[in-house]
């Protein structure tokens, strides 16, 4: 979710509305923003950022269903790619296309079939049909989650009432109310 709030530096555009080019020119990292409604009528997604880069897709929606027919990529490689399904319950990929790089969707049922996955799955659960997976883990640089100013920390349970005794701290310099 951390992620899906990074403000989005590349371009999407294309030569049509079904062959679609995100355009990114940072060396470190390459944010796009898509709905999953306008993803899933794309036919054809080329990437294209400086090698060495890494690519963050973060798409919105509650669902997404490819219908996409083919994904290039230029400058980039599936281990540099993310896409980031932060509130979708159901991502699909079975058009048959080489998907290329890892499916982030932590609350999602993926259900892959019918093509090729260059990367990783990682979900609340995954249903893969026949489809090769060819294991490209992550290896991108992404920011690391903010600094949390506050705490909470369990000190105990009473096995009885099950109630919890907690610790909270504040280590920041801000004031919560």
């Amino acid at each position: 979710a951390q992620w899906a709030d990074l403000k989005a530096n590349g371009t999407i555009g294309g030569p049509g509305s079904y062959d679609i080019r995100f355009t990114g020119t940072s060396s470190t990292l390459n944010v796009f923003g898509v709905a999953a409604s306008a993803l899933q009528t794309y036919g054809k997604i080329t990437i294209n950022v400086p090698p060495g880069s890494t690519t963050l897709v973060n798409v919105s929606g509650s669902a997404f269903t490819s219908a996409l027919y083919g994904i290039d990529l230029v400058g980039a490689t599936p281990e540099t790619v993310l896409w980031n399904f932060p509130l979708a319950t159901s991502v699909q990929q079975t058009s048959g296309v080489d998907f290329k790089g890892t499916i982030l969707a932590p609350n999602a049922a993926v259900n892959v079939s019918n093509g090729n996955l260059y990367g990783q799955i990682m979900a609340s659960s995954a249903t893969v049909g026949s489809y090769g997976l060819f294991h490209r883990p992550f290896g991108g640089c992404l920011p690391p989650q903010p600094a949390k100013d506050l705490s909470l920390a369990s000190l105990c349970t009473d096995p009885v009432t099950n109630h919890h005794a907690m610790r909270l701290r504040n280590t920041g310099d801000s004031a919560h109310v």
